[in-house]
């Protein structure tokens, strides 16, 4: 009996994924005046995508035992044998696997499959996601209302409406989990409508004083109403910039904001995935108190809580995917900042800029071992509804669909400097040269994230860290304290040439409690170098080379190497995967 299988089958060759993406985009718009400082702006845009994603070198499941269920078949192919007859051959147990081919299967050892039985078992399995929008915009500005003593007032009135849809549509083999490696994935298709209208003011209260060059105040509100379960709601922001003096401002913002969940949060194709999890039904201490009974409610016999009962496993099947009860994330968002104009260094900007940002009802997922949590030891009995055991106590299955349950915090510190540089005439003969250099930074305090708002579990701190949380849930890579990029570009006439110099600070993996086989990914560097020339003013061209110097990404160990990660080596989002590579484009302007 076949109870499980951990062979990885290089006769079959490499796994590969091939994505063939097309994407179209329309925009037209038309702009003009009302008169008395009145202007309209409307405008409609459609864009759609499609991705079909073949998968090649993977395993089909159901060749697969049909190879490794053999027997002796007689000359004629209708007599089968367990055991050796004489004049008969090792084949394929069952007549219709035969008939399509099927060839017996030895795993036990290195190369041991031959190539027609690799070829046989070989499978290449597609994938298709499509996904539209369309806009319909129209906005009205005056930026001269009326004038209260200092400056004139501004104002914006708009409506917008959008359109969202998305398609999911795996083939048989990938929908039934007939590939290998792979959870079966159940298609689905789904979109919104969503129309917003939306009004801005800035207004000028103070000006020519000696505190003050000048002090504007501005305001925006808006109301988005959601065809789906968000509905209608209303957000709002305030902010101002006080103009000190000597090229001295200071600036600063409050919004309450929302985010709507999206096409692929809502409708996302339900599959099921392998989280892992440890039942505290299990343990010493589960044998009396509050926690034996909530285990007894759970579904484990009386006789065996608290005992180290069934056969142990950590990793079950969880349901995971899209849900269309999901509402809106809130935010609360404060910045303050100052911007330094200085007026003994011409061309010279300094900024900085501090952010405070709440996130709640963050949309993702509990966690299977936050349902087991919540369930016996914070005894929500909600959660307890997700869980769901064998007859025999055992963990066995989970729920763990797209949730409003999360919480998110951060703060941190935006740096930026830009400096340009005459250099008269240039050596191309095209006008006057020049030098300009523009650098943001990035200081992150702190990122913390709660996955069961108020359910009293440790908060995830992910500032400076990576792992399955910080890196998988919360961001898509490492989130370092510090990153920067300097970009220095040289333009002499209608030609340029421009070197961007990216870094990525250090990051140190967010499990303290275990040591894993990578604990710290060091900084990183890489450097482009872009060049071009406007042939006219319709006309122009630009090469590229990205990571010049050819850096390496930061080796990450897969949870079975050791790691605290899932399947990859590395973070693709964050680093570059690739090496070195070039580019080359044309931009023609109507």
């Amino acid at each position: 009996m076949l109870t499980g299988d951990s062979r990885r089958y290089l006769e079959t060759g490499s796994r590969n994924q091939a994505d063939d993406r097309n994407a179209f985009r329309v925009l037209a718009g038309v702009k003009g005046d009302l008169g008395s400082n009145w202007s309209y702006d409307l405008y409609y845009q459609y864009s759609r995508t499609r991705n079909s994603s073949v998968q090649s070198g993977n395993i089909q499941l159901s060749a697969l035992l049909a190879g490794l269920k053999t027997a002796y078949i007689s000359p004629d192919g209708n007599t089968v044998s367990a055991t050796p007859v004489a004049g008969y051959t090792l084949g394929c147990a069952d007549a219709s696997a035969r008939a399509n081919g099927c060839v017996p299967i030895n795993v036990f050892g290195p190369n041991q499959i031959s190539s027609d039985a690799a070829n046989y078992i070989s499978i290449s399995a597609t994938n298709l996601t499509e996904a539209s929008t369309k806009v319909y915009s129209g906005v009205i500005t005056n930026s001269d209302l009326f004038d209260l003593g200092a400056g004139p007032v501004g104002i914006a009135l708009g409506v917008e409406r959008r359109e969202e849809f998305a398609k999911y549509q795996p083939d048989t083999f990938l929908a039934s989990g007939d590939v290998g490696g792979f959870n079966a994935g159940l298609p689905t298709e789904g979109g919104y409508e969503l129309t917003e209208f939306f009004g801005e003011l800035n207004l000028p209260v103070l000006s020519g004083l000696s505190w003050a060059e000048s002090i504007e105040l501005n305001g925006a509100l808006r109301y988005s109403d959601y065809s789906n379960s968000v509905g209608g709601v209303w957000t709002w922001a305030v902010g101002g910039i006080w103009d000190v003096a000597g090229g001295f401002s200071l600036r600063g913002n409050y919004q309450q904001a929302i985010r709507g969940p999206s096409v692929e949060e809502l409708f996302g194709g339900r599959t099921v995935d392998f989280a892992g999890a440890s039942d505290p039904c299990q343990t010493p201490e589960a044998a009396s108190g509050a926690l034996r009974d909530r285990c007894i409610a759970n579904g484990v016999p009386a006789a065996v809580v608290g005992t180290d009962y069934g056969s142990g496993g950590t990793s079950f099947p969880a349901f995971v995917g899209g849900s269309s009860n999901l509402k809106e994330e809130s935010a609360k968002t404060w910045t303050i900042g100052a911007v330094y104009v200085p007026e003994f260094i011409d061309r010279l900007s300094l900024t900085v800029d501090y952010y405070n940002i709440t996130i709640d009802d963050y949309i993702g997922s509990y966690g299977s071992q936050n349902i087991v949590n919540a369930c016996l030891k914070s005894g929500i009995e909600s959660f307890c509804d997700l869980i769901t055991r064998s007859s025999t106590g055992e963990l066995e299955s989970f729920v763990d669909l797209n949730v409003n349950a999360a919480s998110l915090h951060t703060e941190g510190l935006d740096l930026g400097a830009r400096y340009s540089l005459p250099l008269g005439d240039g050596f191309l003969g095209g006008g006057s040269a020049g030098l300009s250099f523009d650098f943001k930074g990035s200081y992150l305090f702190s990122l913390d994230y709660d996955a069961v708002a108020g359910a009293g579990f440790p908060v995830n701190e992910c500032a400076g860290r990576f792992g399955r949380v910080c890196s998988d849930t919360v961001a898509s890579g490492p989130t370092p304290h510090w990153r920067h990029s300097l970009r220095t570009t040289y333009r002499d006439g209608d030609a340029f040439l421009s070197v961007l110099w990216r870094h990525i600070g250090a990051s140190h993996d967010e499990d303290d409690s275990t040591t894993y086989a990578v604990e710290h990914l060091d900084s990183v560097d890489y450097f482009d170098l872009t060049a071009g020339y406007d042939i006219n003013e319709h006309f122009s061209l630009a090469a590229g080379v990205k990571n010049v110097f050819n850096k390496g990404f930061q080796p990450l160990a897969s949870s079975q190497q050791g790691g605290n990660g899932q399947q990859s080596n590395t973070y693709p989002a964050t680093y570059d995967v690739l090496g070195r590579y070039f580019s080359l484009s044309a931009t023609v302007r109507f």
